[in-house]
């Protein structure tokens, strides 16, 4: 059986660390495309930090964002399924965050909201230059943040130390209401229970008919393992966790060594020659 969809995480797989697709990798993308491979976007990031990445490699007609809390149709601009934080959770969550310094984002339906207050510790919290570069541009910063506890997907906490991400990672890991994920290092992200980029690809394989089977996934971090386990063939980047190359039934370059660019030669071979 060939391959009939590529789903592709973006950071540490797709962008390399300036935060962007190479020329090699977006090509292989494109050809993969012009054999009716449909190529997809599975990522902790929602549509909105994801928008110029999804032109690049005109991936489509879907979406799975904010690690499976938001699989998106994009030709017919709805969401295929959401899943949301509960009040009672966002406000648990809020009270938490308030008891450290930590920056952190909300990911809403809508928008991406940050604490005012923390804004000054942006720069230390271990983003990216491109990334710093285009915050004023996609966060909406405010003073009450804690009044926003409707339609809430995603905690996003980059800590600005291992410790500080690992006691956290405990206390979030501990309750029942919840998932947490660690990605890039000192990255945590809340979001509700039992919501995974698996849960998105079989929210996509529901709308699209495309059997798990016929997905070869791409990743390199804890939340990218649920995906990789549920695809027909899952795809460990050079740069990944110990625990994802584990599970992998290949294993290519870096993200900074066109790593894909390989896992799409894979899923070309499996179509040509078989499994």
């Amino acid at each position: 059986m060939g391959i009939k969809m590529i789903v592709t995480d973006l950071d540490g797989t797709l962008l390399n660390a300036a935060d962007e697709i190479s020329k090699q990798d977006k090509d292989a993308l494109l050809l993969a495309k012009q054999q009716g491979i449909m190529v997809i976007i599975a990522t902790g990031r929602p549509l909105l930090e994801s928008q110029e990445y999804i032109d690049a490699i005109e991936s489509g007609p879907y979406f799975i964002g904010m690690n499976g809390c938001q699989t998106l149709d994009l030709s017919a601009e709805k969401a295929v399924a959401e899943s949301f934080l509960s009040s009672a959770t966002v406000q648990d969550v809020y009270r938490i965050l308030n008891q450290t310094q930590v920056f952190y984002e909300v990911y809403t339906k809508r928008e991406i909201l940050a604490p005012i207050q923390r804004k000054n510790k942006l720069c230390y919290a271990g983003l990216n230059e491109h990334y710093l570069k285009n915050a004023e541009k996609m966060v909406h910063f405010v003073e009450n943040i804690e009044h926003c506890i409707e339609n809430v997907h995603k905690f996003f906490i980059p800590a600005d130390s291992e410790e500080l991400a690992g006691t956290l990672y405990e206390k979030f890991y501990a309750r029942e209401d919840v998932s947490v994920f660690n990605s890039l290092g000192n990255f945590i992200e809340v979001v509700p229970k039992g919501c995974d980029k698996a849960i998105g690809l079989h929210n996509l394989c529901q709308s699209s008919g495309v059997r798990p089977e016929e997905i070869l996934a791409i990743g390199d971090s804890e939340n990218d393992l649920g995906m990789l386990s549920y695809a027909g063939v899952g795809v460990a980047m050079g740069n990944a966790k110990v625990e994802v190359k584990n599970i992998a039934r290949w294993i290519v370059s870096a993200n900074d060594r066109n790593g894909v660019a390989e896992a799409v030669q894979i899923a070309l071979r499996i179509n040509a020659y078989g499994q």
